[in-house]
């Protein structure tokens, strides 16, 4: 058969979605001899192609004899999505077409469609969608849906999640879950290598560490208050606390950043000065260095109040770092038991459960013990597999 998958993710420090696509291709090249990929992106540009392979593949770069990586020019997403890239796919009569959530409205019939959602925050939660963004996901979402042949759903809850908000038969999405934590996640790093990247990030030791964007629906205000109160809470008593920082990844100008982060910063900086100080935005943290800030920190957190998986959470949980989640959207799924669960609404009782596994050292083993466990189930070898089953049963029919 020939597969097209859209790559266009690999390279736009697109967290998620980006994380997916090179896991996913990466993992495919791996298992499967047989049939022919062809990756699309929209740059012509040979220097960004360059890193684009050599992030994909191993051995240098070097692409695998069933692989292709095309360039579709220009770059525009409406031009792309709904002209060049079916223009191109009938031109090479193409057997089946993967990408995410918004698909071309017309393809030949020869051509399977498949496309990956992670969540459906835009229907759960439309107020913390830019309104631009809001128009065309409520008007394309819906019309993706009636043309794809298979959806992919990274969970139980965003299969229900879509079903809940769109008219869609069940027997058309697949819940295929994202692979987890990279290897790199599950090794252990020298002093050496975390004193560079300590450096690089300019960390201050012991730090709560927060992975992801800042959109809204990651909920950063309330995890700001709550480190706010944990200072007041539980520094006056023990002393080490007062030297715990928090540090979140994720830059204070990406694209639907949530504004009440700045509200929330300044009234923080009003009321407690020398808490404000503690707290540092790292910006986008390279893949490579992830683990070890990982590794580095106290304790990690998952505070959003929507998700399709939480990536985030099976990384902490690989990386040997003890989780404080809620347990509400897919992570109560996806981490299982594997976290110390805080009430989602309540700021004091995360600033309790972040204290208890700083303290705790039972509760802390005991929680890290568990969330080894827990990441081990997931892997991208797997992902690969149960996509490239999807493929094929497809491709037979």
């Amino acid at each position: 058969m020939k597969i097209a998958i859209d790559i266009r993710p690999i390279g736009q420090q697109r967290t998620g979605d980006e994380v997916y696509t090179l896991n996913l291709v990466q993992n495919l090249a791996k298992i499967d001899s047989e049939n022919f990929y062809f990756l699309l992106t929209n740059t012509e540009d040979e220097t960004k192609l360059r890193k684009i392979r050599e992030r994909i593949f191993e051995n240098n770069g070097i692409v695998p004899e069933n692989f292709k990586i095309v360039s579709i020019t220009p770059a525009s997403k409406f031009l792309w999505t709904f002209f060049l890239l079916p223009f191109w796919i009938a031109k090479n009569n193409i057997d089946i077409l993967h990408v995410q959530y918004i698909t071309p409205l017309f393809l030949t019939k020869k051509t399977k469609l498949i496309t990956t959602i992670h969540d459906v925050s835009f229907d759960a939660h439309p107020e913390f969608i830019k309104k631009s963004d809001l128009f065309f996901l409520k008007t394309l979402i819906p019309l993706s849906f009636k043309r794809v042949n298979k959806v992919i759903a990274v969970s139980d809850f965003t299969k229900n999640e879509i079903l809940k908000y769109h008219k869609i038969s069940s027997e058309k999405i697949h819940t295929i879950h994202n692979g987890g934590a990279a290897e790199g996640f599950f090794k252990e790093y020298s002093e050496e290598q975390k004193n560079e990247i300590s450096k690089k990030y300019a960390l201050t030791n012991p730090f709560i560490f927060h992975i992801g964007t800042l959109q809204p629906r990651k909920n950063i205000p309330f995890l700001l208050k709550a480190y706010q109160l944990f200072q007041k809470e539980y520094a006056e008593k023990n002393p080490e606390i007062s030297n715990v920082h928090l540090c979140l990844t994720g830059n204070l100008e990406q694209h639907n950043f949530d504004e009440k982060i700045v509200t929330t910063l300044s009234q923080i900086e009003r009321e407690t000065p020398e808490i404000f100080e503690k707290i540092k935005f790292l910006g986008f943290v390279d893949e490579e260095d992830l683990p070890i800030v990982l590794q580095m920190s106290e304790v990690a957190v998952s505070v959003s109040s929507y998700e399709g998986f939480g990536l985030p959470a099976i990384e902490a949980m690989a990386s040997g770092v003890p989780l404080v989640s809620n347990d509400k959207s897919c992570l109560g799924e996806i981490v299982g038991g594997a976290a110390e669960f805080y009430d989602q609404n309540n700021q004091k009782d995360l600033a309790k459960r972040i204290f208890e596994v700083i303290m705790d050292k039972d509760l802390r083993g005991r929680v890290i013990q568990q969330g080894k466990q827990r990441a081990s189930y997931f892997n991208w070898k797997k992902c690969a597999q149960e996509t490239l089953d999807l493929y094929n049963s497809l491709g037979n029919k």
